[in-house]
């Protein structure tokens, strides 16, 4: 994060037109009353400068910031105090225009979360977007500081230029999103939505439900979905005696969909987590895979390359390295 902006007893001289050891009169008097209620001095730096002898000349110098200065300006004269606030506002404006320079068109992706690991890669590879799938933001900030990691994001994204774009359920609600990919990896067959929704001519909902073109035993199911995943165990309720050929799923938390997931006549039902009563009363009526929150979406990175390298002319598109997953299997 960058430091905050300061402005030295040098420069206030030079902006209000005072004479240098002026100025440094002003803050030494102003120093007791300041030191008392804040609890610190000013901070003293000492300059060398080069002298046209070749020698050297070292003075004392202050470094303030921007309310020390105001502090130390109702000493001032109206005349000084308004050249150093047109000044202080002239630095801001100039430090926001920073920020906001565009970059170079190139887009940093990563599935699930935006964190701080991933914002430090995106500043490291010069990015100035983050697509994300699930938002930084869940409620509504009041401040932005360094309390907690989602307000230490904000600032961070703030500070170097960097947009996030996130699409969490537009994207899972989607037709070709989160869920087609999961039933892509599977190689599902006639994938279509397992709880249809629209909107005018809009057609969206949750999760989807596709089929095999043979069945295959329950245990042969478990370990393709342990492969497809890369999970070295999935929750799952008592194995089915019957075979499997009809799959419904949602990523992230699905359980919502287990009662449509019946209704269609669904043979198993995978998605990344349930509660623990969600397994009971369902034996050999469907067969449950929990797989994981992260797990299940691992692949929407991959639906945000496509789409904006076909539909984002010579935008460079960069899947993130940082892994966001906050859980760890023991």
């Amino acid at each position: 994060m960058e430091a905050e902006q300061r402005m030295t007893s040098l420069d206030i001289a030079q902006v209000t037109g005072k004479m240098h050891k002026d100025v440094l009169k002003a803050i030494r008097n102003m120093e007791p009353a300041w030191e008392k209620v804040q609890g610190r001095k000013f901070a003293l730096l000492q300059r060398t400068y080069d002298l046209p002898n070749g020698g050297t000349k070292t003075v004392p110098c202050y470094q303030l910031t921007k309310t020390e200065c105001l502090y130390i300006a109702t000493k001032f004269n109206d005349e000084a105090r308004a050249k150093l606030v047109i000044r202080w506002q002239e630095l801001e404006e100039e430090r926001l225009m920073e920020i906001q320079k565009p970059k170079q068109k190139i887009q940093e992706i990563r599935l699930l979360a935006c964190d701080e690991e991933v914002l430090d890669e995106a500043v490291r590879r010069d990015c100035n977007l983050v697509v994300s799938h699930h938002p930084l933001i869940f409620r509504g900030l009041k401040q932005v500081s360094d309390a907690n990691y989602v307000q230490r994001c904000v600032m961070k994204a703030l500070l170097n230029g960097i947009t996030v774009v996130s699409m969490h359920t537009n994207l899972d609600n989607a037709v070709g999103g989160v869920n087609y990919k999961i039933a892509e990896k599977l190689g599902l067959l006639n994938v279509e939505l397992l709880a249809p929704k629209s909107v005018g001519s809009l057609q969206g909902g949750s999760g989807v439900v596709g089929e095999w073109k043979e069945p295959m035993e329950a245990s042969r199911f478990v370990a393709l979905v342990k492969k497809t995943f890369d999970v070295k165990c999935v929750q799952a309720n008592q194995l089915l005696k019957r075979g499997i050929r009809r799959v419904a799923l949602c990523g992230g938390a699905g359980a919502f969909l287990l009662d449509d997931a019946l209704k269609v006549g669904a043979d198993a039902f995978i998605t990344g987590e349930m509660h623990y009563h969600d397994f009971f009363g369902h034996e050999q009526d469907i067969q449950i895979c929990v797989i994981g929150h992260y797990q299940s979406e691992q692949f929407t990175s991959e639906i945000f390359k496509s789409i904006i390298e076909e539909q984002c002319e010579g935008v460079r598109c960069i899947l993130a390295d940082t892994h966001t997953n906050p859980i760890i299997y023991l």
